[in-house]
């Protein structure tokens, strides 16, 4: 009840007690510990592990993490600097050189379909003209 009120949790947690000074001469507190640690080594068994870790070795793993961090962000802006050069190089070449733009290409294309369209349609006229005398 407690934690639900002070920590929102919704779920009923499920708990145990384990009572390590028990009456060892105590047959009905014998069984209550040797249950409850079963209940409890069976849950243990049933999650995977977790590694305990103490602060020297967490901030280690920390600080590589950073590392290779910073130079995962060394090697991206390095890729953005040859990107960025490839770029000035690609304009540098298109100012001495005829470079076409996507809409010009589009517009070759459209021009070269209606000359083709127009040439298929002369070609058909003259044919069925041909054939029609």
């Amino acid at each position: 009840r407690v934690l639900k009120r002070d920590f929102n949790i919704e779920k009923d947690l499920k708990s145990i007690f384990i009572d390590t000074f028990y009456n060892h001469k105590s047959q009905h507190e014998t069984e209550i510990f040797l249950n409850n640690s079963q209940i409890l080594l069976d849950y243990a068994l049933s999650r995977d592990p977790f590694e305990c870790k103490d602060i020297e070795i967490a901030l280690t793993e920390i600080r590589k993490l950073k590392n290779d961090i910073e130079s995962q962000e060394r090697e991206n802006q390095n890729l953005e600097n040859i990107i960025q050069d490839l770029r000035q190089q690609g304009s540098a070449y298109c100012s001495t050189h005829k470079c076409y733009t996507p809409t010009e290409f589009a517009l070759f294309g459209v021009g070269a379909v209606m000359t083709g369209v127009m040439l298929g349609w002369i070609g058909f006229s003259w044919l069925k003209h041909q054939v029609s005398r």
